[in-house]
């Protein structure tokens, strides 16, 4: 599969990774360099699906959606067959709202 130049949208996201609404959390890539780093973004809404039970009179979302939401850059410092570890960071406006060593399916050896 030839990997698209970035930015793309939901459009071209949805023809390369099997996820869909209401766990498709990313809008638009903004960045990417294949078995190095991806910059994405996800727009969290207002009224979004988790606030209704987390918790009630005081939303927060979720840090296992957290992760996968806002805008989101990672590094991979590790590549090895279709396996890639790398540093996460989860922003909001610029400030810091996560941040996490993964180990993700990257599908093919880059290298």
């Amino acid at each position: 599969m030839t990997v698209p130049a970035a930015p793309f949208g939901r459009e071209t996201i949805e023809s390369i990774i099997p996820h869909r609404s209401p766990f498709l959390l990313v809008d638009e890539v903004l960045e990417l360099e294949p078995g190095r780093k991806v910059l994405g973004r996800f727009r969290v809404p207002e009224d979004g699906w988790w606030f209704q039970g987390h918790f009630p009179g005081r939303p927060v979302m979720p840090g296992v959606l957290t992760i996968e939401a806002i805008e989101l850059a990672c590094e991979f410092e590790r590549v090895r067959g279709p396996i890639a570890k790398g540093q996460g960071r989860a922003t909001v406006d610029g400030d810091v709202a996560a941040e996490a060593m993964l180990t993700v399916f990257v599908g093919s050896d880059p290298g």
